[in-house]
């Protein structure tokens, strides 16, 4: 005699199986076999049901849009049903409710925003109880957000002499507005103010301690002492803002603490210094005075992979951004190289590249990237949100000839070096 039994198996399928069980014999059928090791289903499914998941996308606003407090800003959601319908729109910031929404179009307006960092996230939930959840990252800030930028004035012109420049790589200020400039070929550090006003210079040609092949990246430190990338004698070298020598470190090399190229260099706000080589894809972590601490990175399109790394700059928040040359990008990742995101493709379109070189950022945590070969600067917010763009190429005032080095100063304008023009131009963010 055999009794039959139902068993009902519950998950996203529901699969109806019937069994057999014979009560004098005491077996049953084989609901699964282990040949090898592996699991195989043997009685038959007579019924499965799967019920469709709906979609659901926050249109508005942008994944890293960027804001000036007290903000309003407008939400919404895009839904698709799946099996059943839509019944419900949650809004939330981060896990606080923020409205419920039980009609289309999904949206509100969330209205006297302050200053910070929020995640928008909608949850749509069916008739079937199945819910589904996007979300996105913004920032208000209490500084004015511009989207415009004038030129406002220049120095420098090709030569040898103080205030001329022989190709421009790097622009750094310091605490008290000083603008310290890599001046490239001529392998030396020039100083001015902030207006342009020529205060001091040092280096030369050679591999003695003080001396550059070719001046790079420069990086300011917490006490206004100078960093500079030295990239023919493949290491760091440390100086006073008035330009005494302090130490140096590093060697042509491929181990740990050596250079093949010493390119970009950023100075965090623990006086952790981060050093670009572009021959080997490689960004290393030191202390300040030139221990090794760890690095990241590697050949290649992938995530946390490059194609000529170029520029770093960290944050104040422990984020170090990376200019990815030939992939067209920036990268951004923690301060123990844990990657982040990125931003850009090849292109002439907003937010696309054609060669990212410097990266600079404001006091309200907005980013700006020397677009070389497009000739411009682009704005984003720290998440990559495009907020702004400027330039074109020619030598008139406000155009650029490869823009390679850039530095936001305490009151919004914008340093940039101007390496084919051989100068620095200066641009006021208008509101």
């Amino acid at each position: 005699m055999k009794k039959a039994i139902l068993l009902v198996i519950v998950s996203t399928y529901c699969i109806t199986a019937v069994l057999s069980y014979d009560l004098f014999r005491g077996k049953r059928d084989t609901l699964w076999n282990e040949p090898g090791g592996s699991k195989a289903l043997t009685s038959n499914a007579i019924g499965a049901t799967r019920r469709q998941a709906p979609t659901v996308a926050i249109t508005s606003p942008a994944d890293g849009s960027l804001f000036a407090a007290p903000a309003s800003i407008s939400i919404a959601a895009s839904v698709t049903p799946g099996s059943g319908t839509v019944t419900n729109v949650a809004f939330y910031n981060g896990v606080v409710l923020l409205t419920n929404d039980a009609h289309a179009p999904y949206g509100f307006s969330w209205t006297n925003v302050s200053a910070g960092a929020f995640t928008i996230k909608a949850v749509a939930v069916d008739a079937n109880g199945i819910q589904v959840t996007n979300s996105v990252a913004i920032t208000v800030t209490n500084v004015p957000v511009s989207t415009n930028y004038t030129a406002a004035y220049a120095w420098g012109s090709y030569g040898n002499g103080n205030g001329q420049f022989s190709g421009v790589r790097g622009v750094a200020i310091d605490s008290e507005g000083n603008v310290y400039v890599g001046d490239y070929t001529n392998c030396r550090v020039q100083k001015f103010t902030s207006n342009g006003t020529f205060i001091a210079t040092w280096g030369s040609n050679g591999p003695s301690a003080g001396q550059f092949a070719y001046v790079h990246g420069l990086a300011i430190g917490s006490n206004n002492d100078v960093y500079v990338a030295d990239y023919g004698n493949c290491r760091v070298q440390k100086f006073t803002s008035n330009g005494i020598f302090i130490t140096n470190w590093g060697g042509a090399g491929t181990a740990s603490g050596f250079f093949m190229t010493a390119v970009g260099i950023a100075v965090d706000k623990y006086e952790c210094v981060y050093v670009s080589d572009t021959a080997l894809n490689r960004l290393q972590k030191f202390s300040n005075n030139g221990v090794f601490v760890t690095s990241w990175g590697g050949s290649g399109s992938a995530n946390g992979l490059f194609n000529y790394m170029i520029y770093p700059f960290a944050d104040n928040n422990g984020n170090v951004y990376i200019s990815d040359y030939n992939n067209h990008r920036i990268q951004k990742f923690t301060d123990t190289g844990n990657f982040i995101t990125k931003w850009g493709t090849f292109g002439t379109n907003k937010g696309n590249f054609n060669i990212p070189f410097g990266i600079g950022m404001d006091t309200g945590g907005s980013i700006y990237v020397c677009d070389a070969n497009n000739n411009r600067i682009q704005k984003f917010t720290s998440s990559g949100g495009f907020i702004a763009t400027w330039g074109a190429s020619g030598t008139n005032l406000g155009e650029l000839g490869g823009p390679l080095g850039i530095a936001v100063d305490s009151a919004g304008r914008v340093y940039v070096a101007d390496s084919y023009n051989n100068r620095i131009q200066v641009f006021t963010p208008v509101y």
